[in-house]
C-alpha cells in the first residue's frame, strides 16, 4: 500500500534562499537543494485578502454564514494565515472554526462545548499592544486556577461560564446566548497576532464590545492578583489579557492516518478525527517513529519538525536560519525513510507571514538531473 508523508513547516519561508542554505553543512545543503530544486510546485498562494490564495476548501468555502463574515467584510478564511487555510482545506474545517480553538480538543477526540479562550499577556511595542508568544509565559497549572476561581467569582452575576481546558487555555459557555451572543464574532487565532499589532486581530462584529468588556473586567481584577504579583518578582510576563481562539466543529474529513507534532493545534485537529497523534521529544524521536516496524499500518502522515515555530512567533531572523540548519541536518539521516520511491510520495508545505507554498515530489522527480531550477524564484515570492 503506497504511503504518503507531508512535512508541514510553518515559518519556514521569512527570508531568502541564500540565507536559508548559509552555514549548513555541505553534504545536507546539496540533499536540500536537491529536493527543493525538483520539487513540483503544487499549490500556493497568499493570505491576503483579494490575493490569490490556498483554497480553503468547499466546506469553508461554500457554507459561509453572517455569523462567518465581521462588519469589515472578512470571513474567518481572510482571518487565517497561509498555514491555517491549507489545514482548513485539507480537514474540510467550516468557516465557523477557529483553527487555534483545537487546542482545546481532548486526547479522546472530544470537542469543547463551548468557546475556548486563552490566557494572555500583552506589552506595548513602539506604538501599539503586542501579544507574547504563548510559550514565553510559562504558566503553571495552580497559577491558571488560581486566575479561574478567581474569575468566576468576579462573574458570577454574568451570563457566562469559565471552566479549565489545560494550563493558560479555558472554555467559555454562554448560559445566555440570546444576551452575549459571541456567534456574531469572528476572531484569529493566537498565533497569528503573537509579534504583531494586535490591532488588525483583535475580535470583530456585532458582540465584539460585550467580549471587551469582559476580558476588561478581568485584566483590572488581574492587575493586583497575586498571581501577578509573583510572577513579576520572577521575571515572568504577567497575565493580563484573554485572546479569544473562536470554537471547534468536527472535521469533515480524516486527511491523515498519523500526526506528528509538539503543536497543541495539530495535535488536536488529529484527536478530532482519531488519527494516531504522537509528540516527538526531538527531531531523531520522528525518524523512528516513522521506521518503527511495529507501527500501525497508517499511510498517511503529516509531519511538524517543529523548526521555525520561535521564528515564526518572535521574527527571529537568527533562529530561522538555525530552523533551516536543523531541518537540512535532520533530512540527512530522515533521507533514506522520506525518499520518494518503493510506493513513496513526499509533500512539503512551507509558509511565511503571507504566503505559503505546496510542493510535491515523486520518484520520477527525484531523478530528473537535467531539471535544475534554482528554487528562489517561489522561495523568495514566498517570503516577501
Amino acid at each position: 500500500m503506497d504511503t504518503s508523508i507531508t512535512l508541514f513547516c510553518p515559518g519556514a519561508l521569512a527570508g531568502r534562499f541564500e540565507e536559508a542554505i548559509a552555514g549548513i553543512e555541505p553534504r545536507a545543503a546539496n540533499l536540500l537543494q536537491t529536493l527543493l530544486m525538483r520539487a513540483r510546485v503544487v499549490n500556493s498562494g497568499a493570505s491576503r485578502p483579494g490575493a490569490t490564495s490556498i483554497d480553503p476548501g468547499p466546506a469553508a468555502r461554500d457554507h459561509l454564514t453572517p455569523a462567518a463574515i465581521d462588519r469589515s467584510g472578512r470571513t474567518a478564511i481572510d482571518r487565517d494565515g497561509p498555514e491555517e487555510r491549507w489545514l482548513r482545506a485539507r480537514f474540510e474545517l467550516a468557516a465557523e472554526a477557529g483553527i487555534g480553538a483545537f487546542a482545546g480538543v481532548r486526547p479522546d477526540g472530544a470537542l469543547p462545548s463551548g468557546w475556548v479562550i486563552r490566557l494572555s499577556s500583552f506589552h506595548v511595542g513602539l506604538d501599539h499592544l503586542v501579544l507574547t508568544p504563548s510559550d514565553a509565559l510559562e504558566l503553571s497549572e495552580a497559577e491558571s486556577d488560581q486566575l479561574l476561581a478567581a474569575s468566576r467569582q468576579w462573574l458570577a452575576d454574568e451570563p457566562v461560564r469559565l471552566d479549565p481546558i489545560a494550563p493558560g487555555l479555558w472554555q467559555l459557555t454562554e448560559l445566555k446566548p440570546e444576551l452575549t451572543r459571541f456567534d456574531q464574532m469572528q476572531g484569529s487565532s493566537s498565533r497569528q497576532a503573537t509579534g504583531r499589532n494586535i490591532d488588525t486581530w483583535l475580535p470583530s462584529g456585532p458582540s465584539a464590545r460585550g467580549w471587551r468588556r469582559l476580558a476588561n473586567e478581568l485584566q483590572m481584577l488581574w492587575h493586583q492578583h497575586p498571581v501577578n504579583l509573583a510572577r513579576q518578582q520572577n521575571g515572568l510576563p504577567v497575565i493580563n489579557g484573554l485572546w479569544f481562539e473562536g470554537r471547534t466543529v468536527a472535521p469533515g474529513a480524516r486527511p491523515f492516518d498519523t500526526l506528528i507534532s509538539q503543536d497543541p493545534v495539530l495535535r488536536g485537529l488529529g484527536h478530532a478525527v482519531g488519527a494516531r497523534t504522537l509528540t516527538p521529544a526531538h527531531l531523531s524521536a520522528i525518524t523512528a517513529a516513522l521506521t518503527d516496524p511495529d507501527a500501525p499500518p497508517g499511510t498517511r502522515w503529516l509531519i511538524d519538525p517543529g523548526c521555525w515555530q520561535s521564528q515564526s512567533e518572535q521574527g527571529d531572523a537568527c533562529a530561522w536560519r538555525e530552523g533551516w540548519r536543523a531541518f537540512a541536518h535532520w533530512l540527512t539521516e530522515f533521507d533514506a525513510a522520506i525518499r520518494p520511491g518503493r510506493g513513496t510520495s513526499l509533500r512539503w508545505l512551507l509558509s511565511g507571514h503571507r504566503h505559503a507554498v505546496e510542493l510535491e515530489l515523486t520518484r520520477l522527480a527525484r531523478f530528473r538531473f537535467w531539471h535544475r531550477l534554482r528554487p528562489q524564484p517561489w522561495f523568495e515570492s514566498a517570503s516577501t
